[in-house]
């Protein structure tokens, strides 16, 4: 709230808040609505604001209500000029139809807009909490998962599958083998035959001292349950090792090759519907990280840990600086990977080995060395397949989630339309007649100098036959079956 000086608040004395006033936005977003609080008594009011003193019989809290009302808050913005912002006139507003019930009946209808509301509120609020609550619930399923609790009956049941080790023996043969082929093909297209094997000497296996991190609740299961470990560069093709891609794409090319960037991965998903098109000519310089499907892809700059698997439809795509590739060898499912770099322990990893401050990212050879825990192949597909079913789970209760708060968005606009209505409380045939409500704000206005509409005008007494109108239907009101059953419009 801005304060403003003694000087300033006196020459706009007029328009001092005593507290209770009705307060309406008539600039920018038109017909906000609030009835000022008791504690604001004293304070001022900017021109963007209009301010309405409620007289008797009609409530503040129940003007307000109606002309918050959809009905009222449309009028008000069809009634706005549009000049450099919204604007609305106050002898517009000054002639706006309010209806008037008897007081007793306003008083109901507000205290129940009010009951509602506030039940309505704390629906939003709990709805507001949920999203959280999904998150957390998804990072509990892939930290349960990393630990080996969401199998643990499976491998109860399954206790002779492929040990670990094995696995990882044989993942080593096939880089082995790989590297070698490479390496023999290269050689021969250089015309070179080995006369014998000393260049097989050459390969490196990559460190495998990578156990730092195994400290970490999330690698329990490499203990408790026997499963492997090695460095994530030691689980890939060496021939196309863990590479980034595209250095500069370039202006977008219509003929070219759908190139994936960092905000095209999301949710485990790739959005392929709009992908950049680099060039060839730049793309055909990093055939290294042309797609085949099957990678394992994360975003290793600006959000550094997004992660999804490339499908078969992207073959021949490729990927920008932004993006690491991870193209594993056969033995590791690729869906167990993007789960395990995403899963609190793996997201842990990555966010020790960001560096840079205004380009954030993780360098190649953190990723590396990360430390891929392994457990068989069929445990690997049994761990994927009860992740994407929890997974599925909160996916369909944040779609009902969702639909919720489309609801409820809708919510407080009809309570206030079955109020406005004459639906959201009964009448009581005791309650004052509206009529005799109407014929004493007449002689009150007549009183006070002012015409219906709220402007000034030379103060005139109330006539004679006015006052004597007034008593008559002050009778009239005495008897029940002389009540007005529905509420006059002032």
């Amino acid at each position: 709230m801005r304060t403003i000086t003694k000087d300033v608040d006196n020459t706009y004395s007029r328009s001092r808040l005593l507290g209770g006033e009705i307060l309406i936005s008539l600039v920018g977003t038109i017909g906000r609505i609030a009835v000022a609080p008791s504690d604001l008594r004293g304070a001022n009011i900017a021109r963007a604001l209009a301010r309405a003193s409620i007289q008797p019989p009609l409530e503040a809290k129940w003007v307000a209500a109606w002309l918050s009302g959809p009905e009222m808050q449309h009028r008000l913005l069809m009634d706005a000029r549009e000049v450099a912002q919204k604007t609305l006139n106050l002898g517009q507003l000054r002639v706006v139809p309010v209806p008037v019930p008897p007081v007793a009946e306003q008083r109901r209808i507000v205290t129940q807009i009010e009951t509602l509301t506030t039940k309505s509120r704390r629906a939003k609020e709990a709805l507001n909490a949920i999203p959280a609550l999904l998150e957390r619930f998804r990072k509990s399923v892939l930290a349960a998962a990393f630990r080996g609790d969401l199998t643990a009956d499976w491998r109860e049941k399954n206790p002779d599958v492929e040990p670990a080790e094995e696995l990882l023996k044989r993942i080593r043969t096939e880089r082995r083998r790989r590297w070698e082929e490479a390496e023999l093909a290269k050689m021969r297209a250089k015309g070179k035959v080995p006369g014998d094997d000393r260049w097989k000497e050459r390969y490196e296996d990559p460190n495998p001292a990578i156990i730092d991190d195994l400290h970490e609740e999330w690698f329990a299961a490499r203990h408790e349950q026997r499963w492997g470990v090695t460095p994530l560069e030691a689980a890939c093709d060496p021939t196309r090792g863990i590479p980034y891609g595209i250095v500069l794409t370039g202006d977008p090319d219509a003929a070219g090759v759908p190139t994936v960037r960092c905000g095209d991965i999301k949710s485990f998903k790739i959005d392929i519907s709009a992908l950049k098109r680099v060039a060839r000519k730049v793309a055909d310089e990093f055939a290294r990280t042309r797609l085949e499907g099957d990678e394992v892809l994360i975003a290793i700059r600006g959000t550094v840990g997004a992660t999804a698997v490339a499908t078969d439809t992207m073959k021949g795509m490729n990927i920008s600086r932004e993006i690491a590739m991870i193209p594993l060898l056969p033995g590791i499912e690729p869906r167990f990977v993007m789960y395990l770099l995403a899963s609190p322990g793996g997201q842990a990893f990555l966010s020790r080995h960001i560096k840079g401050v205004a380009q954030a990212g993780i360098n190649l050879s953190d990723l590396r060395a990360f430390p891929l825990p392994l457990p068989s192949l069929d445990e690997q597909r049994e761990i994927v397949s009860k992740i994407e079913a929890l997974l599925q789970r909160i996916d369909t209760l944040a779609r009902t989630l969702d639909e919720a708060c489309l609801r409820h968005s809708s919510l407080d606009r009809a309570i206030l339309a079955k109020a406005f209505r004459g639906e959201l409380v009964p009448q009581d045939p005791n309650d004052e007649p509206a009529s005799l409500l109407l014929e004493r704000l007449r002689v009150e206005s007549a009183e006070n100098g002012t015409t219906s509409n709220g402007t000034n005008r030379r103060r005139k007494a109330a006539t004679p036959e006015l006052r004597e109108a007034v008593a008559k239907a002050t009778k009239l009101a005495a008897n029940p079956r002389n009540r007005a059953s529905r509420s006059a419009r002032r």
